[in-house]
């Protein structure tokens, strides 16, 4: 690379042809390109959230400001969570109400935090999170605990009612007992800032448990089928979409909710579950792959991707469970790091760079892949490869003219065209480098040799030179 220009484009080597009367030749000399980075596959960054202890660590929830929590063990035996606020690297131990253990499920786009923690007395107790404080919620006798909290601050969970049974509820709701579908038991573990919550009610006592969604009462949004008809919701947008599980006759389902219940498929195994979804329709959650390893995935609309595929192969992460995915495309959750440990992850939507770098190197920090590095040897850096389309890897995709050839009264112009982007063919009847116009436009999705025949170009033109300009 010779430099930006002021009009933000770079100078680079590509092949100029010389066409005359009698004779046709090729040189490389300089051209001008545009700036384009081209579309690739949705790739990630992956980071590694640490832990508070010697323990396992589970993210189960991050805000559009990229704050996560969850809860973290401090016993190497996983016996003693705590929950815990994750941000700009730091991961803060949130504590505890008396007790000796806690976790944090969910939170807002104030950093709000709800969850559960035991008190001195042994129950769990549902609690927020705000400033520094941990505040218990919710009042009364028996367990409680806050799944789920939305951007008024109001949270769902469940309780243990007066009967000693476990109940929906909410905090800041119309209502703080949500009620079951007919059976003794409930749970919620969403709630959108329409105060909306989701969960999963029996619907006969101890019998089928069906996902619900609650308005003020509670619907039953049924099931997909299977011997049970079981189906559990995890998770709401501000659209009203859920996304849960469901039992179909070929094993489980992760499901979304938009009017009627519809599959997401699998990875390529037998089960799975949705456990997040985003206000742009975006879902995660896990699913089994053919060969039985539970793995994270993602759900676009477009179908189930296996986030294992998304990010650097030299990450040395195995990504089990997806759990939770804010509007900026940012999911946490857990699995097995480089050093076989059970932490939690933050992935972050590449950069168009990031992605090129990912996709062809499968790292993003290795020699390699730096902007300067010519690893095919083509007289082309990595940048320059990046802007035009064509593959670092491969010689022989270079952006240049790699024949021009004189047939009859017309001149054959065949070039190398990088992959997604619009090339312009141009032709100057002066000396080189003056009276440039754009002979022919072309768009390609897919890197290629293209061609081109410039009509009575041998007649009408005493010389003429051609040259390839990337369009932005």
């Amino acid at each position: 690379m010779k430099g930006l220009t002021s009009a933000g484009l770079i100078a680079l080597t590509v092949a100029l042809a010389l066409v005359s009367h009698g004779q046709c030749t090729t040189s490389n000399q300089t051209g001008v390109i545009g700036s384009g980075s081209g579309a690739f596959a949705q790739a990630y960054t992956v980071i590694d959230l640490g832990a508070l202890g010697a323990g396992s660590c589970h993210p189960q929830g991050i805000n559009n400001g990229g704050w996560v929590t969850g809860y973290s063990y401090l016993d190497r035996w996983d016996e003693q969570p705590h929950a815990f606020l994750y941000t700009n690297g730091v991961m803060q131990d949130l504590g505890t109400l008396g007790g000796t253990t806690s976790w944090g499920f969910g939170i807002n786009n104030t950093n709000q935090v709800a969850g559960g923690a035991y008190m001195s007395n042994s129950y769990s107790q549902a609690f927020r999170w705000a400033n520094g404080v941990m505040t218990g919620i919710g009042g009364g006798v028996g367990s409680r605990v806050a799944y789920a909290i939305n951007n008024l601050g109001h949270c769902a969970g469940y309780l243990e009612n007066g009967n000693g049974y476990d109940h929906a509820f909410g905090y800041g709701l119309s209502k703080s007992d949500l009620g079951t579908l007919g059976g003794h038991y409930s749970y919620a573990y969403g709630v959108n800032d329409s105060d909306r919550v989701v969960g999963w009610a029996e619907v006969s006592l101890g019998g089928t448990q069906h996902a619900f969604l609650w308005d003020g009462s509670m619907h039953d949004l049924g099931s997909l089928g299977g011997t049970y008809g079981f189906s559990h919701a995890n998770g709401i947008n501000n659209l009203g979409q859920v996304v849960g599980w469901t039992a179909t006759e070929n094993g489980t389902r992760p499901f979304l909710y938009n009017g009627t219940m519809q599959s997401l498929g699998t990875l390529g195994g037998n089960d799975g579950e949705a456990l997040g979804i985003n206000n742009l329709t975006q879902v995660v959650g896990w699913s089994p792959t053919s060969a039985g390893e539970r793995h994270a995935f993602v759900h676009n609309g477009g179908g189930m991707l296996d986030l294992n595929n998304l990010i650097p192969t030299s990450s040395g992460w195995t990504l089990t469970e997806a759990t939770a995915i804010n509007d900026n495309g940012q999911i946490v959750g857990y699995g097995t790091n480089p050093s076989g440990a059970t932490h939690g992850f933050l992935l972050t939507p590449a950069t168009a760079w990031q992605a090129w770098q990912i996709r062809y190197f499968g790292c993003t920090d290795c020699p390699q892949a730096a902007h300067p590095a010519d690893p095919d040897g083509d007289g082309q850096s990595n940048l320059q490869e990046f802007q035009t389309g064509t593959d670092p890897t491969n010689s022989a995709s270079s952006f240049r003219i790699i024949a021009a050839a004189r047939i009859s009264n017309d001149v054959f112009i065949v070039w190398v065209m990088g992959e997604g982007r619009t090339n312009a063919l141009q032709g100057s009847t002066g000396g080189y480098g003056t009276n440039f116009t754009d002979i022919f436009v072309v768009t390609n999705t897919v890197g290629s040799i293209t061609n081109y025949l410039d009509l009575g170009a041998a007649t009408n033109f005493p010389s003429r030179f051609y040259r390839i300009r990337l369009v932005p």
